[in-house]
């Protein structure tokens, strides 16, 4: 049942207006129970800096599931901003997961790239 809810999340996003499905998704992302299904609502933004997504985002930082801290670090990334990267960068350094830290990593290098143009 997770997986076609995770279907349905991404469905949604592509067949319904984008403001509607930034809505849909930004909600789902702190009110869903299941962690998959969390991780497919953070990839189903197509912009993580629209209104409310950032707030979501760092929310999903501090999530129980490492899986879900790993995607908000990326999303975190394309939305920028001090208080993003901030985030960040507390993942990178402080995070208990060795994945989250790498994502981190990697999140922090594009937003570097992001702002310098590269």
């Amino acid at each position: 049942v997770p997986r076609i809810r995770a279907a349905a999340l991404q469905r949604l996003s592509r067949e319904t207006s984008l403001l509607e499905a930034e809505k849909a998704l930004i909600s789902r992302i702190v009110a869903e129970r299941d962690p998959e299904l969390r991780v497919a609502a953070i990839e189903g933004l197509d912009r993580p800096s629209a209104p409310g997504a950032l707030g979501a985002l760092l929310e999903a930082s501090k999530d129980a599931d490492p899986g879900v801290r790993a995607s908000a670090a990326m999303a975190l990334a394309e939305a920028g901003g001090s208080e993003a990267r901030a985030r960040i960068d507390v993942l990178m350094r402080s995070d208990p997961d060795s994945q989250v830290r790498r994502k981190a990593r990697k999140a922090l290098r594009l937003l570097d790239r992001s702002r310098t143009g590269r």
